[in-house]
């Protein structure tokens, strides 16, 4: 996505998320009425405003719609004297077309390019989150207050730090909106401050989200059903060294003790007795939405009781969730497709997402390793998808055709749990 650039006074910004930037220039202040920043504002050669009567101007998600911005400043006492303080930015007439943005507010000084400081001593971005809810504190900030009304919104710094005279320049931008670090998602399909749920958001199972659905799809037997939304996949270090203590691999032989828990574990699919018996008649969903009923399968057609420390699946049922989540039972090995989905966020093959016709490719993407995943192959939970008894699944690194990399079900590979809402 290509972004506007600053106005001439001010140096190429590196490229964002954020959309049309619009500078506003302001006269240095003269004199002070009441709380009100009584600088002028000067807008080309149309003349010039009092601070605090309002200036209007557009957005990238405003089209047309001129929004009206006022700044005001409050006096602020010190030994000796005190000053003027920006203390609050009022931004009214905001047309429903940026419900779902961002909006982002700098200043600057007459001089530089870099955005002064305004809240909690250093921080210079004013996010403001335009939510179904009303508008928000966005991008996870603190240090200041959004009061909301229904086609406006106030921002007041809670302790403001430049001073009135210092500054020069506004500017407002609209752009996609960034999750911030408060923001989780519902088994509802909704963000807690509202709209639809986002790839990047965290799962009501503590996890990321890594495929969304505005359309409901089906996950037979999972907790939502008929009426599913997103996918999510547990965080790095998912499995203790406690819960998870082996690597096991070829008809449960140990590899060795696991020693890094934010490795992920090497288990086997299932066992020599199972292998090969029901090939192409049980867990053969390949589709978005069929992991759940594969991994539900793969259970019922094993015999337990004997050394289920050895299975991929169990360990997947029986992870709990991650922050606070009691989640146990509804995590499972992905489909094949729902592991394409995850390969493809996991090396940042982000503009294929959704599009389970595109398959995870090496070619200009990188394996994130913040994430946790090696670069090894990754198991599903499709079996039989040519019907030879073999699991077929994805290398994180070294892609290849889904159809032909597959490997025996009683191998030990990595794995990942997901979680389907």
């Amino acid at each position: 996505m290509g972004f506007a650039n600053f106005e001439a006074a001010i140096e190429e910004s590196p490229a964002t998320k954020w959309g049309k930037l619009i500078p506003i220039s302001l006269v240095a202040a003269a004199t002070v009425l009441g709380s009100t920043l009584a600088a002028n504002i000067s807008l080309g050669t149309s003349g010039s405003i009092e601070f605090g009567q309002g200036v209007v101007q557009t957005t990238a998600c405003s089209g047309n719609t001129s929004l009206t911005m006022t700044p005001k400043a409050t006096f602020v006492n010190s030994a000796g004297g005190g000053a003027f303080y920006f203390k609050s930015i009022t931004v009214t007439n905001i047309p429903l077309g940026c419900q779902g943005s961002d909006f982002k507010i700098n200043a600057y000084d007459s001089s530089t390019a870099v955005a002064l400081a305004l809240y909690d001593t250093s921080e210079s971005d004013i996010i403001v989150y335009d939510s179904v809810n009303g508008f928000l504190v966005g991008g996870g900030k603190t240090g200041y207050t959004v009061s909301s009304g229904s086609d406006s919104f106030t921002v007041t710094f809670t302790v403001p730090v430049a001073q009135s005279t210092n500054v020069a320049r506004l500017t407002i931008q609209s752009g996609i909106h960034t999750v911030g670090v408060s923001e989780v998602c519902g088994s509802n399909g909704l963000r807690s401050s509202g709209g639809s749920c986002r790839v990047g958001d965290i799962g009501s199972g503590g996890g990321t989200i890594f495929y969304v659905s505005a359309t409901a799809f089906t996950a037979t037997g999972a907790s939502c059903n008929t009426n599913c939304h997103y996918l999510e996949f547990a965080p790095k270090g998912w499995a203790s060294l406690t819960a998870v203590p082996n690597d096991i691999s070829y008809n449960g032989q140990i590899i060795g003790a696991r020693t890094n828990v934010n490795t992920d574990p090497t288990l086997v699919w299932t066992d020599g007795a199972f292998a090969g018996q029901a090939a192409g008649s049980i867990a053969t969903g390949t589709a978005t939405g069929t992991g759940y009923s594969n991994t539900q399968q793969i259970k019922n057609n094993t015999t337990l009781g004997v050394h289920d420390e050895r299975f991929a699946f169990i360990a997947a049922l029986s992870y709990a969730g991650n922050n606070g989540t009691n989640t146990t039972g509804q995590w499972f090995l992905p489909s094949l497709k729902e592991l394409n989905e995850l390969c493809k966020y996991a090396r940042g093959q982000i503009s294929d997402l959704g599009d389970t016709s595109i398959e995870c490719s090496l070619t200009g993407t990188t394996l994130n390793s913040s994430y946790g995943f090696s670069p090894v192959f990754y198991m599903s939970s499709t079996y039989g998808y040519i019907n030879d008894g073999q699991v077929t699944g994805y290398n994180m690194n070294f892609h290849v055709n889904p159809l032909i990399n597959q490997y025996y079900a009683n191998y030990g590979n990595p794995f990942r749990p997901v979680r389907v809402s």
